[in-house]
């Protein structure tokens, strides 16, 4: 948990009802459409506060494509209050729009704001960053962008008041958090780093923290933290950020801080975090750290097993790799050994029992808190009984019931305090944070060591679609699965040896359903019930590259395999919900890596599958709203008819229809090269010609030809990553079609048509 500042004694009673008013003042504006905002400004700064209001927390949000690199990701956590102050008694709302009169509701916050920020005493700076803090989220970023606030904030990082810049620093950190990457590009666009950079300079050679292993209620270590938070969602998010902190020479301030004994390790943990993001493809940033190699790997011998140790060994081993240049084939295998060894012990850790010890002590501390409010009513209840008792006695009775009254308000037991009750629960939230934060990083560098080239793997397509002739279809079919692509044998021998994807798959399971509802009802859990469902789906994507680059064998054959993909239609199918696009695109995408390598071994486990099985997984693809979701189900029906085609299945022809019904209705054009590809791989073979005779496949391929190859020309230069799917199903559609046409022909020779 963020630690909250303690309110400044100077700051007056005229001060605190100002903020008060203000706060109110924000409550109904952000409850309501506010009025006369500011319209001169930007078309572009408009159209990216609007993305910045509707995107989540989670910045970086980006897929990991099939064997593609994991960005790296975060939660952040709850929201930093710089002042302290409190919005609980606000004034009434008829009173507040009296006060404001002829001047609209967001005006007058806007200048209060920029009057306090601007004010040349602490006390009021102190008001303005609160309110910065407190007031502006996701959905008033754009009144912060149109005036400029951060410009002026920006300035108070250095300002001479320890607690300015410590509160500058939190209100800042919020705004990157809430805005997303978006609204980071606007404050880098703003000259925060200007003063960032120098507030940073200034935790130099010679600072070190007043409270040795922690940075709770030391101001400036956490005014350190605040603002490397800032540092690191800015460098995520926008490149000139990155430029800055090289040409700053921020790296040697940072990595000096890594010293858990000297800075403590909420420090050390929060360098690690923007260490592992500024160290990724910045050339600059690695050729300063080469020589620290050696000093960063004693962090992977450690044998601690506490969370915040785990955590910083896996941001250790990013930075490792990154220093490497993502290529760990080339790193020495004594320093991938320990790697994988700090992987596999975050994920071998029970996230599900850390967080049924979470949640079952905030409901424990809900129970004595309550038991607290009960017992200190049931006290006043006997006082003022008791005061009443004693108007009728005599004054010596008075004083003898005294001391028997206080005894019955006092316990032999130790009564745990509210404060160390909510500390405990503070420690909990925390440790469930950074346990679930430790494991999506694991599965992150987990699933990067195990991507592919998609250079390579592309070159290799075009060359085959250059040499493919007619009679390629009759003998392989249209297109061939990527074969697995090497990774160390030392990579691959942990996820055997360190049984890496039973680890991973239970990275998929849910907690119990009362857990996450207590999750997703405590104010305080909201990020953790976030980076759950985040875990969730890096567990998928992660195990989606495994799937493609392990022999089947280490995968446990064809049967663990095929349950694997049972499992997971399943959680699609049956337990996640229509909008939860990112999850439902990474199990997908699990689905589709495993039923393709159970096509290439020619596994026979889809022989039994019923019609209704199948119409699940065509109706799942015909209601979906989502392109990449769609082609994964076109895929993954497209190999499961590849499968069947030696048992001649009734399914063939369904299979057959659904595919042309994809081709024919899709709005996309590369999904639509997807279906094609599929038609190529189930109906190249020649046991599928009655088939494709019975549906008139040829012919209605022939027919949709013009349209398509219309739409090729037009939409060729917009394709992007696209581009090699649809000129090669493109160039396949005429052949595929001259070579189909005549086998089909045949059958209309012998007057079957």
């Amino acid at each position: 948990m963020r630690r909250r500042s303690q309110v400044p004694s100077e700051l007056d009673r005229q001060h605190t009802d100002e903020i008060r008013v203000l706060t109110s003042l924000a409550e109904i504006i952000n409850s309501s459409t506010p009025d006369g905002r500011t319209n001169d400004n930007k078309q572009t700064e408009r159209t990216i506060l609007a993305n910045a209001a509707s995107s989540t927390t989670q910045t970086g949000m980006s897929r990991v494509a099939a064997m593609g690199k994991a960005k790296k990701e975060r939660s952040r956590g709850p929201r930093h209050n710089p002042v302290g102050l409190n919005g609980d008694n606000v004034m009434d709302e008829e009173e507040i729009r009296g006060s404001v009169s002829s001047r609209s509701k967001s005006e007058c916050l806007i200048q209060s704001v920029l009057d306090q920020l601007q004010s040349q005493s602490e006390d009021g700076k102190l008001c303005g960053l609160h309110l910065l803090a407190d007031v502006f989220d996701g959905q008033t970023l754009e009144e912060v962008v149109q005036n400029r606030i951060v410009r002026i904030a920006g300035p108070l990082l250095v300002d001479t008041s320890p607690t300015v810049r410590n509160s500058a620093a939190g209100a800042i950190r919020n705004l990157t958090t809430n805005g997303g990457p978006d609204f980071c590009d606007i404050l880098v666009e703003q000259d925060v780093m200007t003063p960032l950079c120098a507030l940073l300079q200034k935790f130099g050679n010679s600072w070190q923290p007043k409270k040795i292993g922690t940075s709770e209620d030391d101001e400036e270590a956490n005014t350190f933290i605040q603002a490397t938070n800032i540092l690191w969602n800015l460098c995520e998010s926008n490149t000139t950020a990155l430029k800055y902190f090289n040409q700053a020479h921020l790296l040697p301030v940072l990595v000096r801080c890594l010293d858990i004994d000297t800075f403590g390790i909420d420090v050390a943990v929060t360098v690690a975090e923007c260490l592992n993001t500024v160290t990724e493809n910045n050339q600059e940033a690695i050729s300063e750290m080469q020589e620290l190699g050696t000093q960063l790997q004693q962090f992977l011998n450690s044998q601690n097993e506490e969370i915040d140790s785990l955590l910083l060994r896996v941001l250790i081993s990013g930075i490792l790799i990154n220093m490497n240049g993502g290529d760990v084939g080339t790193m020495d295998p004594s320093l991938l050994c320990l790697i994988m060894a700090a992987l596999s012990s975050a994920l071998a850790f029970d996230q599900r029992r850390v967080l049924n010890q979470l949640t079952s002590e905030i409901e424990l501390g809900i129970q004595k808190r309550n038991r607290g409010r009960r017992r200190k009513k049931d006290d006043i209840d006997e006082d003022m009984e008791s005061e009443n008792e004693e108007e009728f006695v005599e004054s010596e009775e008075e004083e003898r019931k005294t001391p028997s009254k206080r005894a019955r308000g006092k316990s032999s037991l130790t009564v745990e305090s509210p404060a160390d009750v909510l500390k405990k629960e503070e420690k909990l939230i925390l440790n469930a944070g950074r346990l679930l934060e430790a494991q999506q990083i694991a599965l992150e560098v987990l699933a990067n060591m195990c991507s592919g080239g998609d250079e390579e793997e592309m070159e290799v397509d075009d060359s085959d679609s250059e040499e493919m002739s007619e009679s390629s279809f009759g003998d392989e079919g249209g297109s061939q699965d990527a074969l697995p692509v090497p990774v160390p044998s030392d990579v691959l021998e942990a996820i055997v040896s360190q049984r890496l994807i039973t680890k991973i798959w239970d990275k998929t399971i849910l907690p119990a359903e009362n857990v996450r509802q207590i999750l997703s009802e405590n104010v305080d859990c909201q990020t953790i019930s976030n980076r759950l469902e985040l875990l969730r789906s890096r567990a998928f994507l992660c195990l989606q590259n495994l799937l493609a680059v392990m022999d089947l064998e280490e995968l446990g054959g064809c049967n663990d395999l095929y349950n694997m993909w049972l499992e997971t239609t399943k959680l699609v199918f049956q337990q996640t919900k229509a909008d939860d696009l990112q999850l439902l695109e990474a199990a997908t995408s699990v689905m589709r890596a495993a039923v393709q390598r159970l096509a290439q071994a020619k596994a026979t486990q889809f022989s039994s599958l019923n019609s209704d099985d199948l119409q699940i997984l065509l109706r799942g693809e015909s209601q979906c709203k989502d392109p990449n979701i769609r082609t994964n189900l076109i895929r993954i029906v497209g190999c499961i008819g590849q499968m069947l085609v030696p048992t001649s299945s009734p399914h063939i022809p369904v299979i057959g229809k659904f595919l042309l019904d994809a081709v024919s209705r899709d709005s996309e054009l590369w999904v639509i090269a997807e279906a094609l590809d599929c038609i190529f791989d189930v109906f190249g073979e020649d046991e599928t010609d009655k088939a494709a005779f019975d549906i008139d496949l040829v012919t209605k391929l022939r027919s949709l030809a013009p349209s398509l190859k219309n739409k090729v020309r037009l939409q060729k230069k917009n394709l992007g990553e696209h581009y090699h799917v649809v000129m090669t199903s493109s160039t396949n559609l005429n052949r595929f079609i001259k070579y189909k046409g005549q086998r089909v022909a045949k059958f209309t020779t012998n007057g079957h048509h």
